[in-house]
């Protein structure tokens, strides 16, 4: 295999588990959610640590991940 196959599975891999890890906390977030006014705190901290999660996702699927990643001195 060659170094751009490689990396391609290392991002696929990154995405399955952080899908998964996503999906788990969406649930527990709905299950706080079930439990009414005394879980919103808990509710609001699941439901932002699903926002960060999704925004992983989205820039490791759009290939974001790489290009905010780089500095101007990675260029030269």
């Amino acid at each position: 295999m060659n170094e751009k196959t490689i990396e391609t599975i290392k991002r696929q891999i990154r995405l399955v588990f952080m899908g998964a890890v996503t999906v788990a906390m969406l649930a527990l977030t709905f299950e706080q959610a079930r439990r009414g006014l005394a879980a919103v705190p808990t509710t609001v901290v699941y439901a932002l640590t699903v926002g960060f999660g999704l925004e992983f996702l989205v820039a490791i699927w759009t290939g974001g991940w790489q290009e905010r990643g780089r500095t101007p001195l990675d260029s030269r």
